[in-house]
């Protein structure tokens, strides 16, 4: 019986993180937060943001090889 339990409790908890992606953006509509108010709050940090990104990406010297 507890083996039954544990398997439902478990299917319970893994069909509500599955459904996490679909739960937190309603979850932000509801509250009236949307992608424009994160987007505003980072803007400052653009700059930043754009250098790491260039900074990581790999070039297309590096990507051919050493020739």
């Amino acid at each position: 019986m507890k083996r039954r339990a544990a398997a439902l409790a478990g299917s319970v908890v893994g069909g509500v993180l599955a459904s996490a992606c679909c739960l937190v953006p309603l979850a932000f509509v509801l509250l009236e937060i949307s992608g424009a108010a994160f987007a505003q709050r980072f803007e400052p940090l653009r700059p930043y943001r754009l250098v790491l990104t260039y900074s990581l990406t790999p070039s297309s010297r590096c990507a051919r090889g050493s020739r």
